[in-house]
């Protein structure tokens, strides 16, 4: 990604992507294309941050300077660009974008709807693994054997590099973060309010993606109830901390269910608050593989037509904000035969752009197909979850038990 400042000019290739600092007052920008067209991009408050690491590996974040303003922009087309404060015409920069034979976006295919591809025309097929959650180690409460206290550590970016370093050598093109989960979620019990030192761990992950050729499907919300709840699955690790979070009173109507706060206009629009952040970093950026506003949505803990009701919603308005991107959901895994249409009503939603569903090998499982072979239960579940005019895709998988 190419950095200036206002006032500085810069030659980006097409579909590259370019970030400008501009005065902390600049809300919107307009920037004029070479066609003349005009098109809105939304600012945001960065911090710059320094990543460190210990002779461990273990990595720390810190502040590297005072926050400031910026916007992010991917040309579309060879030529020159200038952009203006959309409330201040004396504000504002240019910059030229030049060829590339970068592909451009995902999209669903012109050719066959049941497919992927790029802007160029060329086929996309997403093979690779889910990288949700970064693992915290727990490190020693003393010198006892064994022993281990309240400290946590991660090995941070070091683990993504790894990663991406060896799906680049397997020929892996995909992943899919959780935006969520506890090393990548910038929101605060507050509503609207930020941590602005933890975005830049994603834009880290974000940019040795670019660079070694991974599109990236970013999950926006994984939690899945308010309030007390004694239940196992509620004291899971990759949900309690977020539950604790979203439990917090800001964040929920008084006396509310997580239902009241998915019909909500006035909820809706926190949230919207919350994710508007990372689409205004992200909006329209070719390393965005797709947008999936919620893991499992059918597995919250709400009527099923309100949390269809909230994913057209907030699909369309996540197009709106990013409208070169696709835009998805998913469901829980379609073990049993009663999942069939819980999933198929979300994958057919006419505000997302392909199906999703997730499928594991699970001895537990009520579907014969679920418990002996991997492959199997994939093409059956494609060709159960087929929806004709778009693509369907498995998104998570595995084995359950040891």
């Amino acid at each position: 990604m190419i950095r200036i400042k206002e006032n500085e000019s810069a030659d980006c290739e097409k579909y590259g992507r370019l970030e400008v600092e501009v005065p902390l007052k600049t809300l919107v920008v307009e920037v004029m294309l070479p066609d003349g067209s005009k098109e809105s991009v939304p600012t945001y408050s960065d911090q710059p941050a320094e990543f460190q690491f210990d002779c461990h590996g273990y990595e720390t974040l810190s502040a590297a300077g005072d926050v400031r303003r910026c916007f992010r922009y991917t040309p579309r087309a060879e030529g020159d660009y200038s952009w203006r404060d959309a409330h201040d015409e004396v504000i504002g920069g240019t910059f030229h974008c030049s060829a590339s034979n970068q592909p451009g976006y995902v999209g669903v295919s012109k050719k066959d709807p049941r497919y992927f591809a790029f802007t160029s025309g060329a086929s996309y097929v997403p093979i690779g693994p889910n990288a949700c959650l970064l693992r915290y180690d727990a490190l020693p409460q003393s010198d006892e054997h064994f022993k281990t206290g309240d400290q946590f550590a991660t090995l941070g970016m070091n683990s993504y590099r790894r990663w991406f370093s060896a799906m680049q050598r397997a020929g892996i093109n995909y992943t899919r973060l959780w935006l969520s989960s506890a090393y990548l979620d910038a929101r605060t019990k507050y509503p609207g309010r930020h941590n602005f030192l933890i975005f830049n761990r994603l834009d880290r992950i974000m940019e040795l993606a670019r660079a070694y050729g991974i599109r990236v499907k970013l999950c926006l919300e994984h939690f899945r109830f308010f309030g007390d709840n004694s239940s196992e699955y509620s004291k899971a690790s990759f949900c309690k901390e977020l539950w604790d979070e979203r439990s917090h009173q800001p964040y929920r109507p008084e006396g509310g269910s997580l239902g009241d706060w998915l019909s909500s206009d006035y909820w809706n629009q926190k949230w919207q608050e919350d994710i508007m952040p990372y689409l205004a970093r992200y909006q329209n950026d070719p390393v965005v593989f797709a947008w999936e506003l919620w893991n499992e949505m059918d597995c919250v803990m709400a009527p099923y037509e309100k949390t269809l009701q909230f994913c057209s919603r907030m699909a369309a308005w996540v197009h709106r904000c990013s409208p070169h991107n696709m835009v998805t959901n998913s469901t829980g895994s379609f073990d049993w035969e009663g999942k069939r249409d819980a999933i198929k009503q979300m994958a057919e939603l006419p505000e997302l752009d392909f199906g999703q569903f997730h499928r594991y090998i699970d001895q537990g499982a009520k579907m014969d197909v679920c418990h002996t072979d991997a492959i199997d239960l994939v093409v059956d579940g494609v060709r159960q979850m087929a929806c004709g005019s778009r693509p369907i895709i498995l998104n998570e998988t595995g084995a359950v038990n040891d």
